[in-house]
């Protein structure tokens, strides 16, 4: 009669980086747009890292900074004020987030009505 022998395998489980930020997403909003006074931008960070906003007109030209620095991951947001704008019309944002395992980017845009 052969004897049983019961052999347990155990594999570590490895995960890579990329995996592991699967079905993260930069996500933004804009309220009120358009506006008149201010918008708010509200985004949530996936990661922790350098976050860019800026602002570009129609022409593709940098208009204004919101912020450049460190922040933690989750819900942000920023104030746009109509001063911090030239004229009346679509303005264009960019959020750049550089995150420790990769970069991640979002544009919107907002429409400013006198």
């Amino acid at each position: 009669q052969a004897a049983k022998i019961s052999v347990d395998l155990i594999v570590p489980y490895l995960e890579s980086a990329n995996s592991s930020m699967e079905g993260l997403s930069l996500t933004h909003a804009c309220y009120p747009n358009p506006f008149n006074d201010m918008t708010e931008i509200q985004y949530v960070l996936p990661e922790s890292g350098k976050v860019k906003v800026v602002v570009y007109n129609h022409f593709g030209q940098e208009v204004q900074v919101l912020t450049d620095a460190n922040q933690s991951a989750g819900a942000h947001s920023l104030k746009l004020k109509n001063t911090e704008l030239g004229n009346a019309g679509q303005y264009f944002y960019r959020i750049v987030l550089e995150g420790s395992q990769k970069t991640w980017q979002v544009r919107g845009s907002v429409i400013y009505v006198k």
